[in-house]
């Protein structure tokens, strides 16, 4: 199964965001009117009708998450850039968190299951940089996600990329071999040309597909799945993607850098039937 989306279905997180605003402004009035009593009103308006708007705006906010594919095992979405995989301690949103209310919503309404109701699985199977965007797949049952990290570790599942540098790699095509490990502080890569204590062998190929406004395209093929390997080999060779300040390049937007997981293949965990998730990068690169 191939399935493909454009890049105007990543409208939807615009969209998504602007009902997120509404969601929290309106949630926060209201509950700063409530302090005055309940029969207060805000702003001419009755909390019956907050409530209401309050109904519509979570439908839309639910509606409009964009999921490339569920059944009862996997749930396939597009992550935007700027939302961590995991929640985890930070206080920023994850992709993890935002899931977790949807099925959470669906199970209420469609599940007659009241031990999923109460406590619904949802695991990240991989993970993407927060900066970064593309497809990303959360297991919904314990079963999906041994199945398909086995195929990670087997290394048969295909990931592909694009990256846009500041500047062009020096051929056209070609391969990336380093070392890379983290800093001490666990948030950084380091690479090396020469294998140092602790680093490991790491490994990627590119092609560049086109050059405008002074920004390359690539297409890259990890062969290798090592903490921000893409992001820090780009940068040891001179060519930081677009964004990446925490690699040295110029800043773009707050917390997003020009690169997108955009194919994903793996088997079924249930089927083994064969799975291609692609999208197109959008048009605001």
């Amino acid at each position: 199964m191939i399935q493909r989306w454009g890049e105007g279905a990543l409208e939807l997180w615009g969209f998504r965001f602007l009902v997120g605003i509404g969601l929290y402004l309106v949630g926060k009035k209201r509950l700063r009117a409530l302090k005055g009593g309940p029969r207060r009103s805000l702003e001419g308006r009755s909390y019956a009708e907050l409530r209401g708007v309050l109904v519509i705006l979570w439908f839309a906010y639910l509606c409009a998450m964009e999921i490339l594919f569920e059944d009862y095992y996997i749930i396939a979405v597009h992550k935007p850039a700027g939302l961590s995989t995991e929640s985890g301690h930070a206080k920023h949103p994850s992709m993890e968190r935002e899931l977790m209310f949807y099925i959470t919503e669906e199970l209420n309404k469609n599940s007659s299951s009241s031990r999923l109701k109460k406590t619904p699985y949802l695991r990240a199977i991989h993970r993407l940089d927060r900066p970064s965007s593309g497809v990303l797949l959360f297991a919904k049952t314990k079963y999906a996600l041994t199945a398909v990290m086995n195929q990670f570790e087997a290394g048969t599942v295909q990931k592909s990329y694009f990256a846009k540098t500041q500047k062009a790699p020096p051929q056209e095509s070609g391969t990336l071999q380093h070392f890379i490990k983290k800093d001490e502080s666990g948030k950084f890569a380091i690479v090396s040309a020469l294998q140092t204590k602790g680093a490991q062998a790491c490994s990627l190929d590119y092609t560049i597909l086109s050059t405008a406004n002074g920004e390359t395209l690539l297409d890259i093929q990890p062969k290798t799945g090592k903490f921000h390997q893409i992001r820090a080999q780009l940068a040891f060779i001179g060519c930081p993607i677009v964004g990446d300040i925490q690699y040295g390049a110029r800043p773009w937007r707050d917390h997003e850098i020009k690169l997108m997981a955009y194919r994903l293949s793996f088997n079924h965990p249930k089927s083994n039937e064969p799975m291609t998730f692609i999208i197109d990068p959008p048009a605001t690169w």
